[in-house]
């Protein structure tokens, strides 16, 4: 039992936690900060939707114009996307630095965005790439009967990397602000791919924050249903306002889970991947 109690406290889990703790100022900042871009991301895109044709009489001539078409096919989905990046860039650096200021003194540096931006611009770009030439490859070796089980299955696996290159590169990125971005990306890359042991942990803390979390929801459903939804006209009165709140507390729930998963990676990569990486590369 003793044993048990020292691996838990000098886990990174509990260390983490405590972090948390005593950081909650930095760690909610992180998430509203993630709130205030997924706001902007979403105002954005209802913005640029108002002005794109919807009508067919409004969609005629553009599709009978090749140089609208071109432009509505292919220059206004990369600009989009570019200037996306180019946002989530600027909210993901202010956070970064949020979060190293909870672990060392340091200053923020916005004058890098624009190293920060080429870098997660190439992270975008490499992984699309793989992404479309893994689809293509999916559809012409896997009959149909296999494709959507096969699909799923390394659409998973994609994500992980994904995601994993994504933070592990831009911690990387925080640490050493000098690096260039083809070493930061070759580092980024070694890391995801030969240290999985190291930092893919957090995967495992995600999977039982989500069934702790499904559990509680369905203990809470099935009271709902047997003391509040008991009647249709309880139902119709309170089912909106039910799923409504169901919907909040679950995005607020995964922001949580998204900016735990940073401050983890934070603290596993600093003292447990880099030192390690930096003594074999030397």
């Amino acid at each position: 039992m003793l044993k048990i109690n020292n691996l838990f406290f000098n886990s990174y889990l509990f260390k983490t936690l405590k972090k948390l703790k005593n950081n909650f100022h930095l760690y909610s900042c992180t998430i509203v900060l993630d709130l205030i871009f997924l706001a902007v991301v979403l105002l954005m895109g209802k913005y640029l939707s108002l002005l794109l044709p919807l009508e067919p009489e409004e969609l005629y001539p553009v599709m009978s114009s090749p140089t609208k078409l071109i432009f509505l096919i292919f220059v206004y989905p990369v600009v989009y996307y570019l200037f996306l990046i180019f946002i989530y860039s600027i909210m993901k650096l202010i956070v970064l630095g949020i979060i190293k200021k909870s672990f060392e003194r340091s200053k923020l540096k916005l004058r890098r965005i624009f190293r920060f931006y080429l870098l997660n611009l190439s992270i975008f770009i490499i992984f699309s790439f793989v992404g479309i030439v893994s689809l293509v490859l999916i559809k012409i070796l896997f009959e149909n009967v296999f494709y959507r089980y096969i699909l799923t299955l390394l659409s998973i696996v994609y994500l992980f990397f994904f995601y994993s290159t994504i933070q592990i590169s831009n911690i990387i990125f925080i640490k050493f602000d000098k690096t260039k971005l083809r070493r930061l990306l070759r580092d980024s890359f070694f890391i995801v791919f030969k240290k999985i042991m190291k930092y893919g942990t957090y995967l495992c803390w995600d999977i039982v924050g989500i069934f702790l979390y499904l559990l509680f929801y369905n203990i809470v459903h099935v009271i709902f249903r047997a003391f509040v939804f008991s009647n249709k006209e309880l139902i119709i009165r309170y089912a909106p306002s039910y799923l409504r709140v169901f919907n909040i507390v679950s995005l607020v729930f995964v922001y949580f889970m998204l900016a735990f998963n940073r401050f983890y990676l934070y603290a596993i990569i600093d003292k447990n991947v880099l030192p390690q990486h930096k003594s074999n590369n030397s």
